[in-house]
């Protein structure tokens, strides 16, 4: 494609993204004025300040783009309001599917008593996958992830030896902006909790996580589960709320710093032009009771849209893959930026946020002090209970793993050989299925052709 069609293409296609972004932000509306059940107030606010920032596209349009900082600003400001606001709503989140899966572990420990351990056939199964790993050349990837799938019984200052020469791989040759943004990350993940708001509705997590595991009876899980299900869902509605209103004040953002003016986006366009000055009217009155008129064009014009970016996207990218970057037209260069305000994702910069800016590749000292600023976080954490090798064992996978491939095999065998038999049972069971991912699939069909249906059986 010559690379004016091109030009021609993406100039296109950015007038449909940001037609699109609009028509986005009017749907996010009309939950704000016609939805009065919130499970978050703070939502309702956010959503207050977005209609007003919808009903100032015209004006901030009309405005050259020098002039924008003040609303672009003011955008910026509340995005990063929602990004501190839900850091303890993702905590609790994580925190209580945490509780969850180590609850149903010791669940299975009690259920493990029954089975009867094979040390040989786990460490013959364990050494497969580290023969394959070494094969691939993928240990650093993928070595901490066959370590999560035992019994956590690494001494103390071994792991800390474990978590230093691996941070190390992480941070070498990064920024200290990055080690900063990554430290943050990987200090939520080994444990949440620590991000958590206490308040009545979260101090049910931290009785739990202060109980006797060794003493809780098989109804006491469960009870526990069932407590833990409702919290998870009540916050994954919360975190499901922050994220559109979080993507619609993305939306904003793109149409303040990329649109020329309104008319840029709808003249040609009459069915968006009739959408934005109803909804635009609708903010002016407060009132979207009669939002269900341009319901159904709101929505065929989102798919229509959708459906062209898409095809658009396809060529533009098979073409650009094609162009030195030196050959970048001013509209190609538009089309990249706005494409990358998608990529931009509350989840992640809700925990990662840091004050450090520095870009600078950070010295040997400066790497030597986050190290150090981890370890000494793990130390605080100050968890005596079985739950504290858990959450080692659960953060594994999130770090390269530094050990050799015969290192490992000594580490599994000395683990694998000294476990009682319900820890050995499961950890069997973790490599197993994992080293034969359709093996799950096999024992539950077979499980249902010898299930005795009975009166209760939901199987038909």
């Amino acid at each position: 494609m010559k690379k004016s069609n091109i030009d021609n293409l993406v100039v296109e296609n950015v007038k449909n993204i940001l037609s699109l972004r609009i028509l986005s932000i009017v749907s996010e509306l009309d939950l704000h004025f016609n939805n009065k059940d919130y499970v978050d107030d703070e939502v309702k606010q956010f959503r207050e300040k977005l209609a007003i920032s919808f009903f100032n596209i015209k004006k901030v349009l009309a405005l050259p783009f020098e002039e924008r900082e003040i609303y672009l600003d003011e955008i910026k400001n509340i995005l990063e309001n929602i990004e501190k606001k839900t850091l303890s709503i993702f905590a609790t989140m994580y925190f209580s599917d945490l509780l969850n899966s180590f609850l149903i572990e010791q669940d299975r420990l009690d259920l493990a008593k029954l089975e009867t351990y094979d040390y040989k056939l786990a460490l013959d199964e364990i050494n497969k996958l580290l023969n394959e790993e070494a094969k691939n050349n993928t240990i650093v990837q993928n070595g901490s992830v066959l370590l999560a799938l035992t019994h956590f019984n690494m001494p103390r200052e071994n792991f800390k030896d474990y978590l230093t020469k691996s941070l190390n791989l992480i941070f070498v040759n990064n920024s200290e902006a990055n080690i900063c943004a990554k430290l943050n990350l990987l200090k939520f993940k080994l444990a949440p909790f620590k991000f958590v708001k206490e308040n009545e509705e979260t101090k049910v997590l931290f009785d739990i996580l202060n109980s006797n595991f060794k003493q809780m009876s098989k109804d006491e899980i469960l009870k526990n589960l069932d407590i833990l299900e409702n919290i998870s869902d009540t916050y994954v509605n919360k975190i499901g709320d922050f994220y559109a209103i979080y993507s619609s004040f993305l939306d904003i953002l793109t149409i303040y710093t990329f649109a020329i003016d309104i008319e840029y986006i709808t003249d040609d366009d009459f069915v968006l032009k009739d959408i934005f000055y109803y909804c635009y009217e609708m903010i002016e009155n407060k009132d979207f009771s009669n939002f269900e008129n341009i319901e159904e064009k709101v929505n065929e014009k989102i798919d229509t849209l959708m459906d062209t970016i898409f095809k658009n996207d396809k060529i533009i990218e098979n073409n650009l893959s094609k162009l030195p970057k030196e050959k970048y037209t001013e509209a190609i260069k538009i089309y990249i930026a706005l494409e990358n305000y998608s990529k931009i994702d509350l989840e992640t910069n809700s925990i990662s946020k840091s004050d450090c800016k520095n870009t600078n590749v950070a010295s040997y000292e400066f790497v030597k002090t986050k190290v150090n600023e981890f370890l000494q976080f793990l130390d605080d954490l100050n968890i005596n209970n079985s739950f504290a090798k858990f959450i080692k064992q659960n953060f594994l996978p999130n770090i390269p793993c530094p050990l050799s491939v015969e290192a490992l095999k000594i580490y599994f065998k000395n683990n694998l050989s000294s476990l009682p038999n319900n820890l050995g049972v499961l950890a069997s069971y973790k490599i197993i299925t994992f080293a034969n991912p359709n093996l799950l699939e096999e024992i539950s069909n077979h499980e249902h052709i010898h299930h005795k249906h009975d009166d209760c059986c939901d199987c038909y």
